[in-house]
């Protein structure tokens, strides 16, 4: 069935960031055919953050097969990463979602918090597979300089009607300053 409506809730967790993705077919009454998960952690959380992830919860329990098709982290800042273990414990081990895909930038190791590192809580949990767990090159775009478009895609709909693109991963520097210590970088 072809994708319908696509809903993007941004979602108060705090001081930190939050975004689903709901994606529905065309069906008279929709049903969800696609989710992505793109951030979630917080410094602080709001007095918001649980009721929006049993907004989320609420959402992949109606699905057939409960299943983020991909989950994004940029960074490994705890604003981005630190709330996604307490998400997860929104669902019963009956009804556990599926990570399709793990998509993260800079290096793995750096998803290490107390102790803790989410990537590899996801695979050794069995939300998914080490093969699913992915980042990209250095400095890496899916935009063709060449045709002057997108053309590699980090998730894409199973209809082709949505794709999610990088428009700049995993740059060389650990330094966020921008100053004369940071590496230089070839390309555009």
């Amino acid at each position: 069935m072809a994708t319908g409506i696509v809903v993007i809730s941004v979602l108060d967790v705090g001081q930190g960031q939050c975004t689903f993705v709901e994606i529905y077919n065309t069906a008279s009454t929709p049903k969800i055919i696609h989710t992505l998960l793109c951030e979630c952690g917080s410094g602080k959380e709001s007095s918001e953050t649980q009721t929006n992830f049993q907004y989320i919860a609420t959402k992949l329990h109606s699905m057939d097969t409960p299943a983020f098709d991909t989950i994004f982290f940029s960074h490994s800042d705890k604003d981005h990463i630190s709330l996604t273990y307490d998400l997860l414990q929104k669902f019963p081990s009956s009804k556990k979602p599926t990570v399709k895909q793990v998509w993260y930038g800079g290096a793995r190791e750096k998803y290490t918090k107390s102790g803790f590192n989410i990537l590899n809580y996801l695979e050794t949990k069995g939300y998914c597979t080490s093969s699913n767990i992915k980042t990209t090159g250095s400095n890496y775009t899916g935009y063709n300089t060449t045709s002057k478009s997108f053309t590699e895609y980090l998730w894409k709909s199973t209809d082709n009607s949505v794709k999610v693109y990088a428009i700049a991963s995993n740059v060389l520097s650990d330094d966020p300053d921008w100053d004369d210590n940071d590496l230089s970088v070839e390309g555009n």
